[in-house]
């Protein structure tokens, strides 16, 4: 599933909020600054229109031991701003080019699956 983010977006893998974050997924939702949230099998993206709001909720989730790294390597959190050429690169998230404003990804493990005839 592709998850379409239109401004900035806050991207984790479920596997680690739902390892580290207290109360899981739900808890996530209930405690996010913003309603407007993106879910698939394997990705989650909270939507906010502005990066210091993002990078407040990126500080939250590092407080429950998820790990943010700037340059997007070895880090459950990634930070997507649609207008940013200079995008970071994570190994678990594929992003395709954007379109009328909107960036689209998906997970790489999920791309990985498709491509090898595994269901999902």
């Amino acid at each position: 599933m592709t998850i379409q983010i239109k401004h900035i977006a806050v991207i984790t893998r479920r596997f680690s909020l739902e390892s580290n974050y207290p109360g899981g997924i739900n808890q996530l939702i209930f405690d996010s600054p913003c309603d407007a949230i993106s879910q698939d099998n394997f990705l989650i993206a909270v939507h906010f229109h502005s990066e210091l709001s993002a990078r407040k909720f990126i500080r939250k989730l590092t407080r429950q031991h998820l790990i943010y790294s700037p340059d997007g390597h070895y880090s459950d959190i990634l930070l997507l701003n649609y207008s940013d050429t200079r995008r970071q690169h994570c190994d678990w998230l594929v992003v395709n080019n954007q379109l009328d404003n909107t960036l689209f990804c998906h997970s790489a493990l999920e791309q990985a699956k498709q491509i090898s005839g595994l269901e999902l």
